[in-house]
C-alpha cells in the first residue's frame, strides 16, 4: 500500500431513500467508529442524511459501501458524492442535531 492511500481525506455524502426514523444515523456513527472515521451525520429538512466523513481512502470507500446498504430497517435509493472540508479540530464521530 503506498504511503499516499494512508493519507486522511474528507469526503461527503447524501443519503436519500428511507433513512430518517429508522437509526440511520446512530447506525452510521456506530459503522464510523468500526472503521475509524471521524466526521458528522444530521437529518436533513429534505428527508435525506448528510454524512461527512475523514478517513483514509480505503477506509472512506469500505464507509460509502456501507451507506449504500444502510441498516435493517432503512431503504437506500441513492448515495451522491458531495463536497467536504471538515475542520482540524474534528477528531471523533459525531450526530448532529439536523
Amino acid at each position: 500500500m503506498s504511503r499516499d492511500a494512508n493519507k486522511m481525506r474528507d469526503f461527503g455524502f447524501v443519503v436519500q431513500g428511507r433513512v430518517q426514523g429508522v437509526g440511520f444515523r446512530w447506525w452510521a456513527h456506530r459503522e464510523a467508529e468500526r472503521l475509524g472515521i471521524v466526521g458528522t451525520v444530521r437529518n436533513l429538512s429534505s428527508g435525506d442524511v448528510e454524512v461527512m466523513a475523514r478517513g483514509t481512502v480505503e477506509a472512506v470507500e469500505r464507509f460509502e459501501a456501507s451507506l449504500r446498504r444502510g441498516p435493517p430497517m432503512a431503504m437506500v435509493e441513492r448515495v451522491e458524492a458531495v463536497p467536504c472540508a471538515l475542520g482540524p479540530e474534528v477528531s471523533d464521530f459525531t450526530i448532529e442535531r439536523g
